[in-house]
């Protein structure tokens, strides 16, 4: 077998010369032009064996090798002629060859960008094709080679160093090269990159010198996109211009998360919009700038993010007279962040205003308000109160932008601007300050009130005073409306029965906040309106809007889930994935909190040197004395879940410990921590029962066994001095101590039968037992209470976001992705058709009438005894079919899952699926103040307090039914919104956030990444990649702007003629119906057209009368062109008549003398026969001279009649025929009588002349015969091509059969498919945001050291059906290879000898490829015709509209049937050359050959006159070759085609083609 195999394989494979001289022509670019430019282009079919192969070698074998650890068999060359070596050689033995390293260095060479978690995309090369994946090798060898999928694989740029101002201008538009353009342009100090009209500002944290300067706003007035580098200017010149173009009001959203610059953006853009439309700082146009002071003292503030973040959304709209003017303004304000007037988180402060005025309001100003410093007042000082500015008492914050005293300033100068008299700015500062004096305002228990209620705690009477006071009420009566709330009962008395509830301190606490709240939007909505009264306009052609929404911060969850750990003073012990949500119009409008893998274990022990969670010490250094006596709480060395680690407390001057931290001070963060939990809502009383479960914890891990002697049964009791631990768990707990004993001491079993439902059994534990269930029991409350936690931030106020975050979504596609496609097709400009994701059914299921989430919440809120049960229940019910609604328990995250159903919902929004817990959701759309507070706001003696609340209603009959819920509120804000974006033009500015520290020249790219992916980025990008965003109408600009001496041209023929005069290629522009379209970023070369500047204008007309003279000269010189080859024709024609003539004559002449001069060469023919009768006469010995006087004579008689024949013109044929005869007569008479007497005296040389002539004979017969093998070969051949035509016939009629049968199902089909179609793409859509949410909770767990749960799994999208069909097929092969490696399938198919394996492996192989190759068809350079060199274009068209039905991948030919093809190649190179010149050329032309070895190509041959032979085997040149199967082809229907194998193999070798061994015949040798 060896043997065999050995010989097979010598003839299969090349000799070292022939593989030496082959990799000779492909080396060299010179001498071998088709290697030439595959060597260049990217992807040769080589290029993944460049790091699989890199140790292997083959001597005598084609370019691949196996790539298992042992290789085996190896073929070596031997120089004896034993044989070949059949033994197993392991890697370690071979070297790389260098066919396989040069085959290698093409591959090596294409760059592709492959998802990575932490930077977005990292750059790598392709080393192997999987079934389904493909191997990616990174560059930076810090990462591993990763698998993944097609799709989430993107070619690079050829040079990944240059970037580019707009992202369309990149060879491959996908979303890892628009990462890499930011990246590129944003460490040069280029923050703005262009996505077509999209600009994406970067946020560069640091000042760019003369980026924003007055000269800078000059240079882009007038200027169109494109024409300078991108910038916040372009954007807004474009809405100016187009709101003077299109005369329509024009938007501009700037959007972005907190922290990203979208304030400093909104600045700039007003700033030019008001230098551009005044040209002059007039009133109006500096009172529109004026308002920025204002709105920012009054609703900015100090985030963790940002230290001057927009906590509301604005639409400012500045208005334009028709002269474009600036006439007036308008601000809409959105979203106001009430909850930061009561509480902020750590290190982040209330609004602006409230520091103004502690640190830069006059002295007497500040006693009039009774204003102290900031930590003087509960709503400041739990928060940072610091001020920002040297020299300001309190702290030393500082910014570039911002310094509190200089601000106030600022903003007050702004308000007497805006026509703001003393007497309103003294009581805008009196409410400010009467806000902050309500603040301090506490509650206590009220022993003295037999219901039940509280009182005003001692010490805060003079702030009650001093409220009251700013706030024009009575200090009793304000305190009486605190206290109590005014109910009226149905009937009784006139109307009914008034009835004061008295109310507990909490309820007490809430309604003072509530009525903080209340005042401070009443005063900002104030602030607002008189901003817009001073800001009028009589009368607005146009407007442009800004939108600038605020951004979300993110709350702090350290206290519950860090730790202390010997690595990490602050270590996170828990995952925690913070969603961030980001609407269309890239806003950030909210967020979501999910937490994975809480580390329980810590709970009750650790490591020596660690610390438990951080509350645990908080509570115990941090809590007031009374809540710790109240939790009876010690120090941490008194509990033993604490002191088995380290006990020491973070802070100086903490009792217990020293521990040193800059971020870390157990005291401070308890405070931190309390007030963040109020910032969402926590009430008093719930955040009590936070602490005592915490407490009930620490005293639960104190509770010890032991064995009790007295329990029969070997049970255990709890050892003596752990009662009162055990009581003070109970306690705190809400349990009997006893019941809580027993729980502990034992465990509940019920037999299957017995009693009712079986016998109950109580089964004593072991003490180990016992600790065992302390320990669990510990661990299951604290983890019960962390998701509580969690769920109390994901509530209310997230469902309100991120229904916002919906609608905005559903008009960016509208605007940005529908009407920019339908206005396409409208025109006709037949640009491919990009699909997107449709969340019109999400946002039905929101705001829905009567069975929307939003109108079944407010229904709930008016029944009389509303739940948050029954609402889930109701929302359940009404959309259980749902596909954007699911339970809970569905969800792939744990904490999810333990929600009961009537306890929350799952919706899948657009960017992800977000867990609603329902408990508040009633309690918090209601924020209606009580009936005694609005009446008592409604009659202030300060007016102006009671001008704000005038518009109150103040019924005391208001409950349920009337009220106006939060929710309705917040949607009609959203459709006012929306109302006016629809009427207006948009453009978008996406402000990003390069990383979280705020720091400079730092580019997170998985987050950027996120943030453009939630942008829409990606869409835009693929609708760019083949869309015209710029547009203009042909009528407007005909009408305006064309010059009288060119009227009597078309509006059509004057834009292209301008368009070349201007340079523009073909292909930059596209004309519609209505309109000329532009590519993105070449509108700005035609844009000059719009201005109205004269001297451009003539130089613009100049252009075209240049552009139309050359036009004409140039049909005039082809028109000359023309009459000359007339010309030369006619002269061409005159000569050759001549030639006709003289030919005619030269005819005549040989007609009349040919006889003649034929009858003298008949003549001299004779002589031959006269010179045979010498010779013979020389040859006789006798009667020699005779004979030898009879040869001369006749001689004689011959020149003789020559002679007369050439002196007789006249003489006629039958003459000469008649002398003729007669010498032939005489010389046959006198050579017969020679020739006897020859023959008589040669008898005896007989023999020998017989001999000779048998062997004549013997040649004739053989001559023969092989002329007869011939006309038989021929007749053979006739008969094959005439079967093959038969073949091809028949082929073809079954062909027109099987078509007419489709056309009579298609009818149905189409109904079928096309919903397949739908069904495919709505489970994409589903599959593409499930991968969305588990790419992005990767990346963060990532960077947090934890993991995913065990059921978040990472979705596989579903392939297209197209693909299914030209890739899958039915597996009935009893080989399973979709695991085996690309290299596994191209060594079985080089060498095995098994024919089923063999062909398995061809059609996998080929299989594939044709992914392979679909991927690069997507990712193909754009204009670029690389794809059609496979093979000629006819059959890659024929290809996508041929559905071969085969069977396990083969048609109807065996293993060993062989097809030979010939069909004309015509380059692509050579076509376009022959449409770039108008006179008629030879074109390049060549012929192209193919083998099919069963169903697939074996040989591919192509041959032009200009080129070297390109000759490719299968086996070798794969991925050159073409990867159809015959079927796929047509080739078998086309009329020519097939041709004979000797007439293959002719070409074949004589263009040096090896000879091949089918794969039938390897099993016979």
């Amino acid at each position: 077998m060896s043997q065999s195999v050995s010989s097979r394989r010598q003839r299969l494979w090349p000799t070292n010369g022939q593989l030496v001289a082959r990799r000779r022509r492909e080396r060299d670019p010179v001498s071998n032009p088709v290697a030439a430019r595959i060597f260049f282009r990217a992807f040769s079919p080589l290029n993944f064996c460049c790091c699989v192969w890199r140790k292997m070698v083959f001597t005598r074998v084609p370019y691949f090798a196996a790539t298992t650890t042992t290789v085996g068999p190896v073929c070596h060359t031997a120089k004896s002629q034993q044989g070949l070596n059949m033994n197993p050689v392991t890697l370690s033995e071979v070297k790389p060859s260098k066919g396989a390293q040069e085959s290698s260095n093409v591959m090596e060479n294409q760059k592709v960008w492959v998802a990575e978690p932490t930077e977005g995309f990292i750059l790598g090369h392709i080393v192997d094709l999987g079934s389904e994946e493909v191997t990616v090798q990174p560059v930076d060898r810090r990462f591993k080679a990763v698998n993944c999928a097609f799709d989430r694989v993107f070619p690079a740029e050829e040079n990944d160093a240059k970037d580019f101002d707009d992202n369309c201008g990149l060879m491959y538009l996908n979303e890892a090269t628009l990462l890499h353009n930011v990246r590129l342009r944003y460490m040069k100090d280029h923050i703005y990159t262009y996505v077509a009209n999209i600009l994406i500002a970067v946020n560069p944290y640091a000042d760019i010198k003369n980026l924003y300067s007055s000269k800078c706003i000059a240079d882009y007035r007038g200027k169109s996109i494109g024409v300078l580098p991108p910038h916040v200017f372009a954007i807004a010149d474009k809405a100016f211009r187009d709101m003077k173009v299109l005369k329509q009001s024009q938007s501009i959203i700037v959007s972005g998360e907190s922290g990203a610059g979208k304030t400093e953006s909104t600045k700039y853009v007003l700033r030019y919009l008001c230098e551009t439309g005044g040209h002059a700082a007039g009133p109006i146009e500096s009172r529109i700038l004026d308002a920025n002071p204002v709105l920012e003292a009054f609703g900015n503030a100090k985030t963790t993010r940002n230290n001057n973040s927009s906590r509301f959304g604005k639409f400012i709209e500045i208005h334009f007279s028709d002269k474009q003017l600036v006439v007036g303004g308008y601000i809409s304000h959105y979203l106001l962040e009430k909850s930061r007037i009561c509480g902020q988180s750590p290190e982040e402060r209330n609004y602006h205003i409230f520091y103004q005025l502690c640190a830069g309001a006059p002295e007497a100003l500040r006693k009039q308000l009774r204003l102290g410093m900031p930590d003087q007042y509960q709503y400041l000082n739990k928060g940072c109160t610091q001020f920002f500015g040297r020299g300001a008492s309190g702290g030393g914050l500082h910014d570039p932008l911002l310094d509190d005293a200089k601000d106030f300033a600022r903003m007050d100068k702004s308000l007497q601007t805006f026509n703001v008299t003393e007497p309103e700015r003294l009581s805008i500062y009196s409410t400010v300050a009467a806000v902050l004096h309500l603040g301090n305002v506490s509650f206590e228990e009220n022993p003295d009130d037999s219901r039940g209620g509280c009182r005003v705690a001692a010490g805060s009477e003079a702030a009650l005073a001093a409220a009251a006071s700013l706030l024009g009420v009575n200090a009793g009566e304000l305190q009486q409306a605190l206290l109590s709330r005014v109910m009226q009962t149905a009937k009784g008395g006139y109307k009914g029965t008034i009835i004061m509830v008295p109310l507990k301190p909490w309820e007490a606490t809430s309604a003072r906040d509530a009525l903080a709240k209340a005042v401070y939007s009443k005063l900002f909505d104030y602030i607002v309106n008189k901003i817009n009264r001073s800001i009028p306009f009589q009368s607005s052609a146009h407007y442009i809007g800004v939108l600038d929404i605020a951004g979300f911060a993110n709350p702090v969850l350290e206290a519950f889930g860090n730790a202390k750990t010997t690595r990490n003073n602050n270590s996170s012990r828990f995952g925690k994935f913070i969603e961030i949500h980001f609407s269309d119009k890239q806003l950030v409008v909210g967020g979501y909190i999910s937490h994975y893998l809480l580390e329980k274990s810590r709970i009750c022990g650790q490591s020596p040197e660690e610390r438990n969670y951080h509350i645990f010490y908080q509570l115990c250094a941090g809590a007031p004395e009374a809540l710790r006596k109240q939790l009876r709480l010690g120090m941490p060395d008194q509990y033993q879940y604490l002191n088995k680690g380290c006990t020491q407390f973070f802070g100086r001057g903490a009792s217990g410990g020293g521990l040193h931290d800059p971020l870390l001070d157990d005291a401070k963060d308890f405070a931190r921590m309390d007030k963040s939990l109020q910032t969402f809502s926590v009430t008093e009383p719930e955040r009590l029962s936070i602490y005592s479960t915490v407490a009930a914890v620490l005293h639960l891990g104190n509770v010890s066994f032991e064995e009790n002697p007295d329990d029969s049964r070997g049970g255990c009791r709890v050892a003596a001095g752990s009662e009162a631990a055990l009581a003070a768990a109970a306690s705190l707990l809400g349990v009997n101590a006893g019941e809580l004993q027993q729980a502990l001491l034992s465990r509940v079993m019920q037999t299957a039968k017995g009693g009712y439902k079986g016998t109950i059994i109580m089964v004593p534990l072991k003490p180990w037992e016992a600790t065992s269930a302390r320990d669990a029991l510990a661990k299951a409350v604290y983890s019960k209470l962390f998701d509580y936690i969690v769920n109390k931030i994901n509530s209310f106020e997230q469902f309100c976001i991120n229904y916002c975050n919906e609608k905005l979504q559903m008009f960016f596609n509208e605007r940005v992705l529908h009407d920019e496609q339908a206005l396409y097709s409208k025109e006709g400009l037949n640009v491919p058709k990009i699909d997107y994701v449709d969340n019109q059914d999400c946002i039905d299921l929101l705001e829905a009438k009567a069975t929307g989430i939003i109108d079944l919440l407010n229904e709930e809120g008016k029944l009389p005894k509303s739940s948050a049960a029954h609402f889930t229940a109701a929302v359940h019910q009404n959309h259980g079919q749902h596909f954007r609604l699911a339970l809970p328990r569905r969800s792939r995250l744990k904490q999810h899952r333990e929600l009961r159903d009537e306890e929350g919902f799952i919706v899948r929004h657009f960017a992800g699926a977000v867990c609603y817990h329902t408990a508040q959701f009633i309690d918090k759309n209601n924020d209606a103040l009580h009936t005694s507070l609005e009446a008592l706001m409604s009659e202030s003696r300060n007016d102006f307090l009671q001008a704000l609340f005038d518009g109150s209603d103040v019924n005391l009959n208001k409950g349920k039914l009337t009220y106006i819920s939060v929710a309705t509120k917040f949607r009609g804000q959203l459709e006012e919104l929306m109302e006016k974006l629809h009427s207006t033009g948009t453009s978008f500015i996406r402000c990003i956030k390069p990383n979280v520290r705020m720091v400079s020249r730092e580019f997170d790219g998985g987050a950027i990444l996120s943030q453009l992916q939630c942008a829409g980025m990606g869409s835009v990008l693929e609708l760019m990649q083949q869309g015209y965003p710029s547009r203009q109408s042909l009528f407007d600009m005909y009408q305006k702007y064309l010059p009288g001496k060119l009227a009597s041209l078309n509006p059509r023929m004057f834009c292209k003629a301008l368009f070349r005069a201007l340079g523009l290629n073909e292909h930059d522009f596209k004309f519609g119906m209505t309109k000329v379209f532009f590519r993105a970023g070449k509108f700005a070369e035609f844009d000059q057209m719009l201005k109205s500047d004269p001297e451009n204008l003539a130089a613009l007309v100049k252009k075209v009368h240049r552009w139309l003279l050359c036009s004409r000269w140039k049909k005039a010189m082809w028109g000359t062109l023309m009459v000359i080859k007339l010309k030369n024709k006619i002269k061409f024609r005159k000569e050759n008549l001549v030639i006709i003539q003289k030919t005619v004559r030269m005819h005549q002449a040989k007609k009349q003398h040919r006889p003649r001069y034929l009858g003298i060469m008949r003549i001299k023919d004779l002589k031959n026969n006269v010179s045979q009768m010498s010779r013979i006469v020389s040859q006789l010995k006798t009667n020699r001279d005779n004979s030898a006087k009879i040869v001369a004579q006749m001689d004689a008689n011959l020149n003789s009649t020559i002679k007369k024949i050439r002196a007789n013109p006249k003489i006629t044929k039958k003459e000469i025929d008649k002398e003729h005869a007669t010498l032939v007569a005489i010389l046959n008479k006198e050579l017969a009588a020679l020739k006897t007497e020859l023959e008589k005296q040669k008898s005896a040389e007989e023999q020998e002349r017989l001999r000779k002539i048998q062997e004549q004979m013997e040649l004739n017969r053989k001559r023969e015969e092989e002329e007869a093998r011939k006309k038989r070969e021929e007749e053979e051949n006739r008969k094959k091509k005439a079967e093959m035509e038969a073949r091809r016939k028949k082929e073809e009629e079954e062909a027109k059969l099987s078509e007419l049968a489709a056309k009579k199902l298609k009818i149905g089909e189409d109904a079928l498919k096309k919903k397949e179609i739908e069904e495919d793409q709505l489970a994409r859509q589903q599959l593409e945001q499930e991968r969305r949410d588990h790419e992005l909770a990767l990346r963060l767990a990532n960077e947090m050291g934890t993991q995913l749960s065990s059921a978040a799994s990472t979705p596989r999208l579903a392939r297209a059906p197209g693909i299914k069909n030209g890739t899958m097929h039915p597996n009935t092969s009893k080989h399973d290879l979709s695991k085996w490696k690309y290299s596994e399938l191209r060594d079985t198919i080089n060498t095995s000898c098994d024919l089923d394996l063999l062909e398995a492996c061809r059609v996998e192989f080929h299989r594939r490829l044709k992914v392979y190759h679909a991927w690069k068809a997507r990712n193909k350079k754009r204009n670029s015709g690389e794809e059609t060199e496979r093979a000629p274009p006819m059959i890659l068209e024929a290809a996508k509209f041929v559905e071969a039905k085969l069977a396990n991948g083969v048609g109807g030919l065996s293993v060993g049937d062989q097809r030979y093809f010939r069909i004309p190649f015509l380059r692509p190179n050579a076509e376009e050359e022959q449409t770039k010149v108008m006179v008629s050329t030879s074109g390049q032309k060549g012929w192209w050959f193919a083998h099919f070895d069963g169903q697939y190509i074996a040989r591919q041959m192509e041959l032009h006159d200009d080129k070297s032979p390109l000759l490719l085997v299968a086996g070798k040149d794969d991925m050159q070759m073409c990867e159809l199967a015959l079927e796929e082809t047509g080739l078998t229907r086309k009329k020519g085609a097939e041709i004979l194998e000797h007439e293959f193999e002719k070409e074949w070798t004589a263009n040096g083609g090896q000879v091949y061994v089918r794969a039938a015949d390897r099993a016979k040798r």
